[in-house]
């Protein structure tokens, strides 16, 4: 990949050439210099335009491998400040996220952007000088390069000669450390239902740098031990591996998709994964357009986040053509099978990674899920039994996919004695546990449903779409439907499996349910 861009930003009075590594007035006037560090800084902040960019990301982009002291970074920011000469009036450029980061919030526009380091068939050529004729493989071809507040506009024209007017995104992930910018935004041709253009480079899907090499295996070794935690250290692992070699394309696959897995543990902070995971993927393909596992991560984010049914199909099949023996890409698609209620074929997909991927964890919980999901709950009951036996230490995990299995078939003695072992895994309150077990000896099954959620309603980890599935069990479809509203309009990844999600049976017959379904499937 050639690094032979040009990037110019405007922005207030300023003009931002990041190659030349220079600032100056659109209005002639001379600035005192800025440092180093503070044009690093402002770099990073104009790239993600818009968006937070986390206390952490800076520290590590700005001061790579160092120990610094909190006040290092806002000394930085207050520097730059001055430099831009903010005021208490409103003439803002950068916006404080307390105890999160910065978020620049000054309107930007791309002055220049050469696409050199693009393959030819990607490459933006002037509307008044077209190419002769359309390329004969089948690909897309920008036509038209514009000028544009966040990006590149562009006329892409396809084989059948229609044209479609679209943006190419640009952001950004800096390496500042190694000063490079890799511009992303390859998966935007994706999201017209376009396919990849071929490609006359050599890509680099692997890397030479043993280090980065190891990094990459340490970090997807843990991320099949999933946990939150273990996938926060993979990130930390895969962001040194990209460091130690920019180019590496299969390590910034496995980023994008970590930061999607995150999201399947929590719905906080899901659209800075989502970006984050954009960007990433968007690197990937940058480097190696024929990336399967970038594919399978753009599976995964049109579905849960974007709820763009059909784009996500078309990415996972993408991925599987790319490659038809990657388990990641098998896995990725039966999660979204089973998802829009496809289970036989969502169990064939699963079975394939499976096979490819015999030792892995989480396919066996994929495929449980799955048996689960399709309504044959003996199998699935079996399944997580074995689980819970082969991995005890991620037993809370899988205790509470069992308990939603056993209340399903109606054996809430045993759900009940699943839950206390969950909560005894997860070293939960004693008192939270002697309140439902008092609910169950006077109430059964319902009382202890009634109790989870007065403890959910005080507890700000439980997602919309938790108490959702919550109320519709205790009958309260009102409460329940309201939930899934607050859900679906915060995008919440749960919301994905809302068709075939058992809990949610009591509400099926109520028409704010087809709606609902209609909507998450872009219909």
């Amino acid at each position: 990949m050639s690094l032979e861009r040009k990037e110019i930003f405007e922005f207030g009075e300023f003009r931002l050439d990041v190659d030349e590594h220079t600032i100056e007035r659109i209005d002639g006037q001379k600035n005192a210099a800025l440092t180093g560090k503070a044009f690093q800084t402002l770099v990073l902040l104009v790239s993600r335009r818009g968006h937070l960019v986390s206390r952490e990301d800076l520290i590590r982009y700005i001061w790579p491998d160092t120990i610094v002291e909190d006040n290092n970074l806002e000394k930085c920011v207050h520097h730059l400040r001055q430099y831009l000469g903010e005021t208490a009036n409103g003439h803002k450029y950068i916006e404080t996220v307390r105890k999160h980061g910065y978020r620049f919030v000054k309107k930007v526009e791309t002055v220049e952007v050469s696409s050199s380091w693009l393959p030819e068939s990607l490459r933006a050529v002037n509307e008044d000088n077209p190419p002769a004729s359309l390329p004969d493989d089948g690909s897309i071809h920008p036509a038209a390069n514009m000028k544009s507040s966040f990006g590149v506009e562009q006329l892409v024209v396809d084989r059948a000669g229609t044209t479609f007017r679209s943006i190419l995104f640009l952001p950004s992930l800096i390496l500042l450390s190694v000063g490079i910018i890799t511009a992303v935004g390859y998966y935007r041709y994706f999201r017209l239902g376009l396919q990849p253009a071929s490609v006359e480079f050599q890509s680099k899907r692997g890397t030479e740098n043993e280090e980065a090499k190891g990094l990459y295996l340490q970090a997807m070794n843990l991320s099949e031990e999933r946990g939150v935690q273990n996938l926060q250290k993979a990130l930390e692992y895969l962001d040194r591996a990209v460091l130690l070699d920019p180019n590496y394309s299969v390590a910034w696959a496995g980023k994008a998709l970590i930061h999607r897995d995150i999201v399947g543990h929590t719905d906080s902070g899901q659209r800075e994964h989502y970006e984050k995971s954009m960007d990433a993927l968007g690197n990937a393909l940058a480097i190696d357009p024929n990336s399967s596992e970038a594919y399978s991560a753009l599976c995964g984010n049109k579905q849960r986040y974007e709820y763009d049914t059909a784009g996500a199909e078309a990415a996972c099949q993408q991925a599987l053509a790319l490659d038809p023996n990657s388990p990641v890409a098998h896995k990725t698609y039966a999660n979204f099978l089973y998802s829009i209620g496809r289970f036989d074929e969502a169990i064939v997909e699963i079975k394939k990674a499976m096979d490819l991927q015999p030792v892995s964890y989480r396919n066996q919980q994929m495929y449980a899920l799955t048996l689960y999901y399709a309504r044959r709950y003996g199998e699935a009951e079996e399944l997580f039994k074995r689980l819970i036996e082969l991995n005890p230490g991620h037993g809370a995990f899988i205790y509470d996919r069992l308990i939603r299995v056993l209340e399903a078939e109606e054996k809430y003695s045993e759900a009940y004695d699943s839950l206390v072992k969950k909560l005894t895994l997860e070293k939960a309150d004693v008192k939270k546990i002697e309140r439902l077990t008092a609910a169950y000896r006077s109430s059964g099954w319902r009382g202890v449903v009634i109790e989870q959620i007065k403890t959910a309603e005080a507890d700000s980890n439980v997602s919309e779409y938790q108490l959702a599935c919550l109320y519709a069990k205790a009958a309260d479809k009102d409460k329940a439907f309201e939930n899934l509203e607050k859900a679906y309009q915060t995008r919440s990844f749960q919301i994905a499996i809302l068709k075939v999600d058992p809990e949610l049976d009591a509400l099926r017959s109520d028409p704010r349910y087809a709606d609902l379904v209609r909507r998450v499937e872009g219909k």
